[in-house]
């Protein structure tokens, strides 16, 4: 059982010729290169990693009251200059060049 039509180039009686789906000229898109990501200095990316981080520790210890809102901004400031430390210097992969 063919679900997809006749699979042969069919003619009318007045010659013109109706495609079939295996038949009809395809459209294929051209290709095109895809676009390198933008490089990001480590430190950026360093900084990104504190700040995400030192606010999600800052926001977990507000809402389970860990202490008064002060401390809780303290320990999320150290928290995250520690986390840019360690990501700053330990966070870079070095690729094997050449």
């Amino acid at each position: 059982m063919n679900f997809f039509g006749p699979t042969q180039v069919e003619t009318d009686a007045g010659g013109s010729v109706s495609y079939t789906r295996e038949t009809m000229p395809r459209f294929k898109p051209p290709t095109l290169p895809m676009p390198k990501l933008p490089s990001v200095p480590s430190s950026a990316s360093s900084f990104l990693w504190a700040v995400g981080l030192g606010l999600y520790i800052f926001l977990g210890g507000l809402s389970v009251s860990l202490a008064s809102p002060e401390v809780t901004l303290i320990v999320s400031v150290v928290a995250g200059c520690a986390i840019f430390a360690f990501v700053r210097i330990y966070g870079e992969d070095d690729p094997n060049r050449p």
